[in-house]
């Protein structure tokens, strides 16, 4: 049986991967790999501010806070104070998604829009201060959260 070491990918814009050694991945990130990540998220929770979202920016902040949230209790448990500001940003996503039920297009409103700045401003900081390998762990792990989950929409079909 062969030994093999595992490599871990970044998927850049282009569709190319990136990889990253295993020392490299338990660095922090470049500036430029943070930017990557950052730059799509920061433009959609733009769109969401200016009421221009469409399905997959609410799709891409929300998965962003997620990923966001389970990194911070990596980070400081279930205690830490950049959950409350995860939780309060998950709150206004879920104002805006009820505003779309009504109104036909996603917004925020007042208290909604600084907890989604806020959060906005913590995820930055998460990724700028973590490695690849932190923030693939915490991916996965919101990944099989969300997978435990119930689904209210399998239940009635």
């Amino acid at each position: 049986m062969r030994k093999r070491n595992a490599k871990f990918r970044l998927k850049r814009r282009d569709g190319a991967y990136t990889v990253i050694t295993p020392i490299g991945a338990c660095q922090t990130y470049t500036p430029e790999q943070a930017w990557e990540i950052i730059e799509p998220v920061q433009v959609a929770v733009q769109r969401l501010l200016d009421g221009t979202a469409d399905a997959a920016d609410y799709r891409r902040v929300g998965g962003a806070f997620n990923v966001g949230a389970v990194r911070a209790a990596h980070i400081k448990g279930n205690n830490a104070p950049a959950l409350t500001i995860f939780q309060a940003a998950g709150q206004a996503m879920g104002h805006a998604e009820r505003l779309k039920e009504q109104h036909g297009k996603l917004g925020l409103t007042g208290p909604g829009r600084q907890a989604v700045r806020e959060a906005m401003e913590v995820y930055e900081m998460l990724i700028r201060e973590s490695s690849p390998r932190q923030m693939y762990d915490a991916e996965n792990e919101m990944v099989k959260l969300l997978a435990k989950k119930p689904n209210p929409e399998k239940e009635h079909a």
